[in-house]
């Protein structure tokens, strides 16, 4: 019989995330191998692995990793690239885990402008980077700024992938919370109730994300005062995010 285990959603990830980093290891090893090791392709093999390195925690290790991905793709492709500009993407991520906000703020405002002049205003990779910086114009509590990148990046996530799209829901969701700060409850509640279809449509009901939403949307209830509402979303809640006991 097979093991109890990995039956939640979040376990899962972890599984899938160990199976491929030592898949991507591999990979690289064998793209240094056979190729030269500043080849672009090799670049590319390794900036797989710090993306996994950092849903692993690893950031230092996917730090420097991705900084060789930056010289190598720079060298080869050119400095404006939008495949480099992909590679400052994910060092931003990083740089913002590590609380250096600054340093991630200055690199996404030159990695946004770069993609959107290799790509165009609306698509959908311009778009994530831009979610990202306003992730950062959050944590800097530059709720205004923030509030105007995201709701471009809705309208444009929603343009090129359709508003159905789990891509989108992530978006309005991080949107949601922004208006929560701003004491917007209505504009966020309404938001949230359409991440938690989309999103229960897209990852199936009892994924670890659809429960994220549906405990900020709670909280969005509790503030309004309907706490028979909260209570009842928080008793489905609750058994979602607990992970499964061996």
């Amino acid at each position: 019989m097979k093991s109890d285990r990995f039956k939640s959603p979040w376990l899962r990830d972890v599984h899938k995330a160990h199976d491929a980093r030592t898949l991507l290891e591999k990979v690289a090893r064998t793209d240094t191998a056979t190729l030269w090791k500043d080849h672009v392709d090799v670049a590319r093999s390794q900036q797989e692995l710090a993306e996994v390195l950092l849903r692993q925690g690893e950031l230092g290790a996917a730090l420097a990793l991705l900084e060789g991905v930056v010289r190598n793709k720079s060298a080869a492709l050119g400095a404006n690239h939008v495949d480099v500009a992909g590679s400052w993407h994910v060092l931003a991520q990083v740089l913002m885990r590590q609380g250096e906000l600054g340093a991630a703020r200055a690199l996404l405002e030159g990695v946004v402008p770069n993609k959107l002049a290799a790509l165009v205003a609306d698509h959908v990779n311009a778009a994530r980077s831009q979610h990202v910086l306003a992730e950062v114009f959050i944590r800097q509590g530059d709720l205004g700024a923030a509030r105007a990148l995201l709701e471009g990046v809705v309208r444009n996530k929603s343009a090129a992938l359709g508003a159905d799209h789990v891509d989108v829901a992530r978006s309005q969701h991080v949107l949601a919370e922004v208006f929560i700060w701003q004491g917007e409850l209505g504009a966020a509640r309404a938001l949230l109730e359409g991440v938690v279809r989309m999103e229960s449509a897209a990852l199936g009901a009892d994924h670890v994300d659809v429960a994220g939403s549906q405990h900020v949307l709670v909280e969005v209830l509790m503030r309004q005062g309907e706490l028979g509402a909260a209570r009842a979303l928080l008793e489905g809640v609750v058994p979602a995010i607990v992970p499964v006991s061996r």
